[in-house]
């Protein structure tokens, strides 16, 4: 069966599958959400390219990971916010003290990180799989 656009979740994170430093990214959020709540799709699958698309994204240049929340699509420094202060504990003060700075000026550090991240980190040779357990949260499988 091919997922489509309306099978994201409520809480769905699109990411590169092949970057280092997001495969990362998503496997923290796992470990800090015992409940499950977020979902995953990575943005090389048909759904991922397919969501990236409809909220005017490149999946063939990727500069920001994408985040659907409450009906909306978030990225750059807005998305990682809406992350953290779902996440909670001390994760909520962090995106709540970080809000206060300049949308701009967040989101100028997002993409100079975003724009370095593959020389950084790396890119895998193979796309991210998830483990048995979290294969349920990724939607793309």
């Amino acid at each position: 069966m091919t997922a489509t656009a309306a099978d994201a979740r409520p809480r769905t994170i699109v990411f590169d599958s092949a970057c280092v430093l997001c495969c990362g990214g998503v496997q923290w959020i796992i470990r800090r959400d015992p409940a499950a709540r977020w979902h995953f799709v990575g943005l090389q699958s048909p759904l991922g390219r397919q969501l990236m698309v409809e909220h005017g994204l490149s999946p063939d240049d990727p500069s920001t990971f994408l985040v659907l929340m409450n009906g909306r699509g978030l990225r750059e420094s807005e998305a990682v916010l809406a992350i953290a202060e779902d996440i909670g504990g001390p994760w909520r003060i962090v995106a709540r003290l970080a809000g206060w700075l300049p949308r701009g000026l967040r989101d100028a550090a997002y993409r100079f990180v975003a724009r370095h991240r593959l020389h950084w980190f790396g890119r895998r040779s193979t796309c991210f799989v998830p483990s048995d357990r979290d294969r349920p949260r990724f939607l793309d499988q």
